[in-house]
């Protein structure tokens, strides 16, 4: 056996292949552990994961497999700009694979892709560790598993998009000290420009670092002032010349994002710290939960690295200078995770809206590397300073369990006693049987540590997740068969994720992502959508037939119930319980509307903008809603005080109770109504008639139907006050005019836009303009959008910088859209020219080698 393994030992890359495959196993286990499909019926895809990253990837790979462009998509958000989508969720390289996996495997290859990735991250690390050391043997195994499985891939494993910078973060390093040390440069170029391309957000973070270890680093090993100031600039010359590589996506990126929601984000107020240095500290030993959501920094990087740690900075062969900025190094991390304006500058200047202090990793790259200097130089030290160390580390370990749990204390105790007593055992004899002893324990207690992380971030229902899929894909198929290149829009009722379209391929509504234009979800928000800017999300709900007319909605999907009675609303088909049904009032993508549509006020309420928008649409004088008097308002559990407009204010009588407010209606007169939920603040409104009970989701703003009523029938809608909610409450509920309606759908059909085609990027149209006025279209207002009007380029008037929309003369048209995103070509030169420039300086490095230092 030990022959066998000598002779692999030998064999190249041996140890670094080890590396990769040891993380995967792990993970592999886990699992199959945790029943994880098609070991059981669970699945990896959690919170963002859930709504996010598994559909964007979903709809890069469908964009690869048909040949569409990447600039724009039809299945985001009514339309969206995708490369700078792309740019922040999708853009690892191994995402590419997908092509090769079926879509009914593609939740199995998410998972298999996180091992993938978390085992590149081992064989970067294990490549850092050899280039530096110049050493072989299973320690690197070891120490790029502590890294590799950190406490940052223990709470954040989910976000798969941010595991590439984790794992060419350990080349970013070794390029940076082959700069000082040799004067090359191509590592550090290829390893930073990576960073960049997959994902610009977290290597904010590598580039902070990197300029806190070119100083650090260049004290350490004595390069001159005047040297250092010049290899500053040479590396901020790479670090230009990186980013200009991938220019032809990141500066699109970069001017998308000028448009997202912003929030106050100067840093304001005190200098102050989030939690105690001791409980943060804390978080350093095995088998804590780690933080998923909300919570302390994840810094656990392997319960040896404390004891290695301590032997490190105690050592006599490793130089005092080298050792205090070490400390200095660790010290300001820690620092950072705790002290606001630190962890603000971290974050690029800004607040983050859960998942904090995301860039430990780099604290537990630090501590892994001095912690392997530390493990090399254990030899050297004598039995009485072996224990002393040993009495050290076991006193922090006890300290720090103090603030845990007993469990965790005496499970971080028993273990380092172990790593102790084989460590010291390594000394003496059996050399190998106890480094194979030491080596399984490490692994054991990483994977312990990593399946108490995959636990706490949870697991979702694979067969719910895929519930109905069959049925609402043959739908989808349907219409597209039926379409062609036909533009048309659906939506499904009862929102699976915020991003249906995006996972069952459709061209519909809803949008959750980090890049979404607050333009338009502004917008929508104020016209009954539901939407939260702040959030970055919009999403649909059975809306009035005036938002699905002028979104161009002409199909809705409705699973596991049929839809109750609504307004022009037909059932083609169902399968399996879920039904398929046409929006008989859907407008074309483009129609003209009058002049004096561009209206500057809101109003008060989301029915009055609905009624502001139909008449100013349409000419008419008619409002196309009217609201309804409540016959009365009653409570149970709080207290119900009422404002002249009609709203409430509720106070919880008594703690942990529940309360609730019932507003009854009598209704006037039989017809659609529909309900204002803007003073609404509950996941779930109740109404109640004598007919039937129907749950609307109410977690944001919005106006929805609610079906057809008779009149003199009672509604109720009923909503429950959670115990520990004070604040206001206010539904309304209106009645649509269907012949005041009908008749402005008549006056904008009439001028509507025939023979909508469109492609991944671009978008056809003819009209006849019966005046000189307005084309409104529902196509999401960007930059990006160039029109042509019978051949001739036109100037783009936006709606509310919502939409797009022309200025059109009385006559036959025909139009053309065309999507391009705004800095792509000049990204493209950048790029080129960049490329260039890298390639004359590889050649001159493989000319002549240079050392500075020796």
């Amino acid at each position: 056996m030990i022959e066998k393994l000598k002779r692999l030992e030998n064999k190249k890359n041996y140890f670094h292949i080890l590396s990769f495959v040891i993380p995967i196993i792990i993970f592999l286990i886990i699992f199959i552990v945790s029943r994880f499909y098609p070991f059981g019926n669970n699945q990896i895809l959690v919170i963002d994961a859930y709504h996010q990253y598994y559909h964007f990837m979903l709809e890069l790979r469908g964009k690869i497999l048909k040949g569409e462009s990447i600039f724009f998509s039809w299945h985001l958000g009514l339309g969206t700009d995708f490369i700078s989508l792309m740019a922040y969720y999708c853009t690892s390289p191994l995402n590419l694979l997908t092509i090769l996996v079926p879509e009914s495997m593609l939740s199995i290859f998410f998972a298999l892709l996180i091992a993938i990735k978390v085992g590149i991250a081992a064989v970067t690390f294990s490549v850092y560790l050899k280039s530096i050391y110049q050493q072989e043997d299973y320690s690197l195994v070891i120490f790029s598993l502590l890294y590799s499985l950190c406490g940052f891939i223990a709470g954040y494993y989910w976000n798969i998009m941010w595991i590439d910078v984790f794992a060419l973060f350990p080349l970013v390093i070794l390029g940076l000290k082959n700069i000082i040390i040799k004067n090359k440069f191509k590592i550090y170029i290829i390893s930073i420009a990576l960073c960049f391309f997959t994902n610009y957000y977290m290597s904010i973070f590598v580039s902070i670092f990197a300029v806190i270890f070119y100083v650090f680093y260049s004290i350490n090993v004595g390069v001159r002032f005047l040297d250092f100031i010049k290899r500053g600039f040479k590396i901020l010359g790479a670090s230009i010349l990186a980013a200009g590589l991938f220019s032809w996506i990141l500066i699109p990126a970069a001017i998308t994002l000028t448009n997202v929601f912003k929030t106050a984000s100067p840093f304001m107020g005190d200098i102050e710290t989030y939690h105690s240095f001791t409980d943060i500290l804390s978080n350093f030993l095995a088998f804590n939960f780690p933080t998923v959501r909300e919570g302390l920094p994840n810094i656990y990087s392997g319960l040896i690295t404390i004891f290695l740690s301590i032997s490190y900075f105690l050592s006599r062969r490793i130089k005092i200078k080298e050792k205090i900025l070490s400390l200095i190094v660790i010290v300001f991390l820690i620092l950072s995770t705790n002290i606001n304006i630190l962890n603000y500058i971290w974050h690029g200047f800004r607040y983050t809206n859960m998942l904090p202090y995301r860039f430990t990793f780099i604290l537990s790259f630090v501590l892994v590397v001095i912690a392997y200097k530390g493990y090399k130089n254990l030899k050297y030290f004598e039995k009485r300073e072996y224990i002393s160390i040993s009495l050290i580390a076991l006193g922090v370990v006890i300290f720090l369990g103090s603030n845990r749990t007993v469990e965790v204390l005496i499970a971080n105790v028993v273990v380092l006693l172990i790593y102790l007593l084989l460590i010291y055992s390594n000394r003496i004899k059996y050399r190998v049987v106890v480094s194979f002893l030491l080596y399984f324990l490490i692994i054991a207690e990483v994977f312990a540590n990593t399946y108490i992380g995959v636990s706490t971030a949870g697991k979702t229902d694979h067969g719910i997740f895929n519930a109905n899929k069959e049925e609402i894909d043959y739908f989808v198929d349907k219409v597209e068969k039926e379409k062609g290149n036909d533009f048309y829009r659906m939506e499904i009722l009862d929102r699976f994720t915020y991003n249906d379209p995006a996972l069952y391929q459709y061209n519909g509504v809803a949008l959750f992502s980090s890049t979404i234009d607050a333009r338009v979800s502004t917008f929508l928000e104020k016209i009954g959508i539901p939407s939260y800017p702040i959030g970055n999300r919009y999403f649909y709900s059975y809306g009035s037939p005036l938002t699905n007319g002028i979104l161009n909605i002409d199909y809705l999907i409705s699973r596991e119930k049929e839809l109750y009675e609504n307004f022009d609303i037909d059932l083609l088909e169902s399968k399996n319980n879920v039904f398929l049904y046409k929006n008989n009032k859907s407008l074309p993508l483009g129609f003209m509307i009058k002049e004096e549509a561009l209206f500057e006020n809101y109003y008060s309420t989301l029915l009055e903008n609905q009624n502001t928008i139909f008449k100013s649409f349409t000419g008419l004088d008619e409002n196309i809603f009217t609201l309804i008097e409540k016959n009365k308002a009653t409570s149970s559990g709080i207290n119900l005080e009422q404002h002249s407009n009609g709203n409430y204010d509720y106070t919880i009588l008594a703690d942990n109770t529940e309360g609730e407010i019932n507003i009854e209606y009598i209704i006037p007169e039989s017809g659609y109504y529909y309900v204002d939920t803007d003073k609404v603040e509950d996941e779930k409104i109740i109404a109640e008639s004598n007919r039937e009970k129907i749950t609307l989701d109410a977690r944001r703003k919005s106006v929805m139907s609610v079906g057809y009523f008779e009149k003199g029938e009672t509604v109720n809608f009923i909503v429950k006050i959670k115990s520990e909610d004070d604040g206001d409450y206010g539904l309304k509920l209106a009645l649509l005019d269907e012949n005041v309606f009908n008749e402005g759908y008549k006056i904008l059909k009439e001028e509507s836009a025939s023979s909508v085609k469109y492609s991944s990027r671009k978008v056809n149209m003819k009209i006849t303009a019966l005046n000189k006025g307005y084309l409104f279209t529902s196509i999401p207002y960007n930059e990006g959008w160039t029109a042509y009007v019978d051949g001739n380029k036109t100037e783009i008037k936006p709606f509310k910088d919502a939409f797009v929309g022309l200025n059109l003369d009385r006559g036959e048209h025909i139009i053309e859209f065309k999507y391009t995103p705004v800095g792509f070509k000049e990204g493209v030169a950048i790029s080129i020219f960049s490329l260039i420039v890298f390639v004359f300086i590889i050649k001159r490095e493989n000319e002549k080698e240079m050392f500075i230092i020796e």
